[in-house]
């Protein structure tokens, strides 16, 4: 008995002194092999960046509608216009639709969007830009470089082109770029100015001269022929 007493009390003056045992610090977790992967980039957001490059008719949109969209499908996409006049092109006779956003008007031809006037920054133009930035994003935008005349074009002198025009006064100037909507065939190779009767696209930035800044964005879908080349 007298043993046992003093293993007790040994046992309890080693507890007293030594004080609570620590626990041992938690590591960190590790990495689930189910771990889910990051979301990828939204391809809208991709889509909307500016792209250097030669200009091409899918560039032809207005905000969210692109050439080609319907009545309907911009109307839906753009809200109620502030305006909408019927016209008749004096060339073709044609019935035309034209909505007015602002100071931006759209043209429907046939009930599909073919032209597109810019005189506001309420929508975005092809590849971002807007009325106000500055020609040397114009230029990033497309890879133009050189003093425009031209700035690009096939070795045959027919669009793909690019190039620098003057307008009266010398207040302003106009960077205008040109691509036919398909490849050319034969027959519009045939003779010097046969391609003129292929549909182009055709984008227009107005430039003042002394700001350097666009002051307008305009472009359209239609032969050459019918618009001046």
């Amino acid at each position: 008995m007298r043993i046992l007493s003093l293993l007790l009390l040994i046992m309890l003056w080693v507890s007293g002194c030594s004080g609570p045992i620590p626990l041992a610090e938690a590591e960190p977790p590790t990495a689930s092999s189910t771990t889910s992967a990051p979301p990828e980039a939204n391809p809208t957001t991709a889509a909307s960046e500016l792209v250097q490059g030669p200009f091409a008719p899918s560039d032809l949109v207005c905000g969210p509608v692109s050439a080609g969209c319907s009545l309907d499908a911009a109307k839906a996409a753009l809200g109620t216009p502030d305006a909408e006049q019927t016209q008749t092109d004096p060339g073709s006779g044609e019935t035309l639709i034209v909505l007015s956003y602002g100071a931006n008007r759209l043209t429907f031809t046939q009930g599909v969007l073919t032209e597109a006037d810019f005189h506001d920054v309420e929508l975005a133009g092809p590849r971002g830009l807007r009325m106000g930035d500055p020609v040397s994003m114009v230029e990033s935008a497309y890879g133009l470089v050189g003093e425009g005349t031209p700035y690009y074009e096939q070795a045959d002198g027919l669009p793909p082109r690019g190039e620098k025009l003057a307008l009266m006064g010398d207040t302003s100037y106009t960077i205008l770029l040109t691509a036919p909507i398909s490849d050319y065939d034969a027959e519009a190779l045939s003779q010097p100015l046969a391609y003129m009767e292929e549909e182009h696209a055709q984008l227009v930035y107005t430039i003042d001269a002394e700001s350097q800044r666009i002051t307008a964005i305009h472009w359209i879908v239609a032969p050459l022929s019918e618009n001046g080349g």
